[in-house]
């Protein structure tokens, strides 16, 4: 039991009102060194009551400790206002990237196409000038034509080049296709076989008359 009667200096006992009482005590130990209610409590019993040497057992027990409690309470609300800055500052920078990605998105569509264009268009004259069209006459060669003028010519005298490279076959005028793409075997095959045609219809016609 907590002893709360306190004696006067000539031994007698306090008057009665002059006493607080043990939750009076306890509150001023609590609210003046921040202390829990059981430290108080432990305080007081150790001290018979005494509620000057409570407080002075407290400071020298728990001073520390609790200086340290308060101080972690005092830096818990300047945690929570830089935490929530932060996140306010996160959230900024995160809608600022997301209005340039969106703003950037048609630029970047835009520059793609025209790369592709750009590309498409060095693919196709790199075509029309590394490949070539070939005239034999006998099996020797005559003329070699860019691609690009032998589209040229197609073109402009479809009606005309067409029947007279036909002719021409009558007469001994071979071709071929020289270059990377257009050179390979598969399409050289197309105008031998033509050729071959040509000269067995020849023959077929020599043979008749």
């Amino acid at each position: 039991m907590i002893n709360t009667e306190k004696t006067t200096s000539a031994g007698f006992p306090e008057p009665e009102e002059n006493k607080l009482s043990t939750e009076e005590m306890l509150h001023k130990i609590i609210d003046k060194t921040g202390v829990t209610k059981e430290q108080a409590a432990e305080a007081l019993e150790k001290n018979n009551g005494d509620l000057l040497d409570a407080m002075i057992y407290v400071e020298r027990t728990y001073g520390k400790a609790s200086q340290a409690a308060q101080n972690v309470q005092q830096a818990q609300p300047v945690q929570t206002e830089q935490t929530a800055q932060s996140a306010q500052t996160a959230q900024a920078q995160q809608q600022a990237y997301t209005a340039s990605q969106t703003y950037a998105a048609p630029e970047n569509g835009a520059k793609a196409a025209t790369e592709d264009f750009t590309n498409a268009a060095k693919k196709a004259g790199n075509f029309l000038i590394d490949n070539s069209l070939v005239i034999y006459h006998k099996c020797r060669e005559v003329v070699e034509l860019p691609m690009i003028v032998a589209l040229a010519i197609l073109i402009l005298l479809f009606q005309i080049s067409i029947p007279a490279a036909i002719v021409a076959m009558f007469f001994d005028v071979s071709y071929q296709f020289r270059g990377p793409q257009l050179g390979r075997g598969k399409f050289n095959f197309v105008l031998d076989a033509v050729y071959g045609m040509v000269r067995k219809l020849k023959a077929s016609i020599m043979n008749a008359q």
